[in-house]
């Protein structure tokens, strides 16, 4: 018996896509397994059909950096119901949220004595992690600050090039919040500190923001 197998990183947007091409073609779910990457987590996806001449053919479907703070992914049980406990387990032993699972054991499909055992790092694997993240958000910050020096520019040349103009032509606006520039350039202030604490500065900062928008959009 012939068999052959591939493996193809594939974005987690599309993986419903995929899994209903999978299902219309006639294949069969086989697995969905995870693994700690430095990244993130793994998710790789499993279907297999045998093709005209006998040979199976498993197409393996990665996603690679999973990140279960900040994503969710959606279920392939309405689809493939055998994919049911494969979900379940990803959850369970890795943290994976999974959302409409057909069959949801709700966190009790295994008994853990701590949640996601599986996605346990170790101090080397989390500080790399952190240092990664760092350089990220000093780069966003760098480039936000440039951003931002750049729209000062711009609006410096304004009253220049109104003069120019054969009618006067109104005050420049003050340039818009980025709130995406805005939160990179705080992570990468806060970088390093104490998570407990970053996550209340991170919440006080988003008042502050959320209130600048607002004032911002009331004086246009």
């Amino acid at each position: 018996m012939a068999f052959q197998s591939t493996f193809t990183p594939i974005e987690l947007g599309d993986l419903l896509n995929l899994t209903r091409a999978k299902h219309d073609a006639g294949y069969r779910f086989a697995q969905m397994l995870c693994a700690m990457a430095d990244e993130g987590i793994d998710l790789v996806y499993s279907f297999i059909k045998q093709d005209d001449e006998g040979t199976w053919q498993l197409e393996n479907y990665v996603i690679g950096g999973y990140d279960p703070a900040t994503q969710t992914v959606p279920s392939v049980t309405g689809y493939f119901l055998s994919a049911f406990p494969f979900e379940n387990e990803a959850h369970d032993l890795f943290g994976v949220k999974v959302e409409g699972n057909k069959i949801d054991f709700a966190g009790r499909f295994y008994q853990v004595a701590m949640d996601a055992p599986m996605a346990v790092i170790s101090p080397e694997q989390k500080a790399a992690r952190e240092k990664a993240a760092r350089i990220a958000a000093a780069k966003a910050a760098k480039e936000a600050k440039a951003k931002a020096a750049a729209a000062g520019e711009a609006g410096a040349d304004a009253p220049a090039q109104a003069a120019a103009e054969p009618k006067p032509a109104a005050q420049p606006a003050a340039a818009p919040i980025d709130p995406e520039a805005e939160r990179a350039a705080f992570e990468a202030k806060i970088a390093g500190v104490d998570p407990e604490k970053a996550d209340r500065m991170r919440a006080a900062f988003e008042v502050k923001l959320k209130k600048r928008i607002e004032a911002q959009k009331g004086g246009e």
